[in-house]
C-alpha cells in the first residue's frame, strides 16, 4: 500500500510497464491490485500514451489523477476506461483528456473535482457524490450529484446540464461561462445561486428549476423555462426569455431585477409571478 506523503505515476508508452496485468490492449487495473491501496495523503497518477488504460472501481484514500488521450468511463475501446471512482475526504480527483470523459457507475470524490478536456464531451449523469468544488473545461457539459452541489469554475462550449438533489452554489472567484444554452435543476427544489460578482457569461438559454433561485451575469441573460420560488436578477446586459418559456415563482412570490441595460423583457404568456421589483438603467 502506499503511505501518507509517497507519490506514485504509472506511466505507459510504447510498451507495458512489466508485471502490469494486461487485457489485450488494455492495461487493467482493478480495485488498485496491481500496486495496492493508497492512504491518504498520497496522490495516484495514472498517465496512459498510445496503449489503452482500463480502470475498474478505483477506490484510493488518497487524491487520484488520470491523464490519457481518451477517457470515457464507460464500455468500449477507449485510451481510459472507469467503472467507478472514490478518493478520501479532502482528496482530489482531476481528469485530463482530449477525448470524451463518460461513467458507468458513480464516482464518489471526497475533495475537489477537476476536469480538464476542452472541446471535449463530458457526461456524468449518474448518481455521484461530489463533496468538494466541481471544476469542468469542456464541450456539453452533463453533471448529476447527490446533495447540495459546489461549483467551481465551469467552461462549456456546448450545452451546460447541472442536477443535484440539493442546493446549486458557485464557490467564491469562480465564474460559469456557457456558449449555449445552461440547465440549472435542483430536484428537491432547494436554492439555486449563480451570483458571484462580474463574473458569469450564459450566451444561451438559462433554464432554471429550484426554490430561491438568484443569478448574476455580465452580459444579455435570456431565461429558458424557470420555476422558483423567488428570483432575483442582477445582469449588466438586457435581461430577456425565449420564445415560448415561462418564468414562473408560483403567483405567490416575487421577482427581483438589477440591471445597468434599460432593456428588460419578460413578456411571456405563461408567466406567473405575483410582483416585480426592478432597478433598471443604474
Amino acid at each position: 500500500a502506499l503511505e501518507a506523503g509517497f507519490d506514485v505515476t504509472v506511466s505507459t508508452f510504447d510498451g507495458n510497464p512489466a508485471g502490469v496485468p494486461v487485457d489485450g490492449d488494455m492495461i487493467v487495473f482493478d480495485g488498485l491490485s496491481a500496486i495496492g491501496g493508497a492512504s491518504a495523503g498520497t496522490r495516484l497518477t495514472l498517465f496512459a500514451n498510445d496503449d489503452f488504460l482500463a480502470l475498474t472501481a478505483i477506490n484510493t484514500l488518497g487524491a487520484l489523477e488520470i491523464t490519457g488521450a481518451n477517457a470515457n468511463m464507460g464500455d468500449g475501446a477507449v485510451s481510459v476506461t472507469m467503472n467507478g471512482v472514490s478518493t478520501g475526504a479532502g482528496e482530489e480527483f482531476q481528469i485530463n483528456a482530449n477525448g470524451d470523459i463518460s461513467q458507468a457507475a458513480a464516482f464518489n470524490v471526497g475533495g475537489r473535482f477537476d476536469v480538464n478536456a476542452p472541446g471535449q464531451n463530458i457526461i456524468l449523469p449518474l448518481a455521484n457524490n461530489f463533496q468538494g468544488q466541481v471544476d469542468i473545461d469542456g464541450a456539453a457539459i452533463t453533471v448529476n450529484n447527490v446533495g447540495s452541489l459546489v461549483l467551481g469554475d465551469i467552461n462549456a462550449t456546448g450545452v451546460l446540464d447541472v442536477d443535484a438533489t440539493g442546493s446549486i452554489t458557485q464557490a467564491a472567484g469562480t465564474s460559469i461561462n456557457a456558449d449555449s444554452t445552461s440547465d440549472f435543476n435542483s430536484t428537491t427544489d432547494q436554492a439555486i445561486t449563480l451570483f458571484n460578482a462580474t463574473s458569469n457569461d450564459f450566451d444561451g438559454a438559462v433554464a432554471l428549476d429550484g426554490g430561491a433561485v438568484s443569478i448574476r451575469s455580465i452580459d444579455t441573460l435570456d431565461f429558458g423555462t424557470t420555476i422558483a420560488s423567488s428570483l432575483t436578477i442582477d445582469n449588466d446586459g438586457a435581461i430577456t426569455q425565449s420564445a415560448g418559456m415561462a418564468v414562473n415563482t408560483g403567483g405567490a412570490s416575487f421577482v427581483d431585477i438589477t440591471t445597468s441595460n434599460d432593456d428588460v423583457s419578460l413578456n411571456g404568456a405563461n408567466n406567473n409571478f405575483i410582483r416585480v421589483d426592478a432597478a433598471i438603467g443604474c
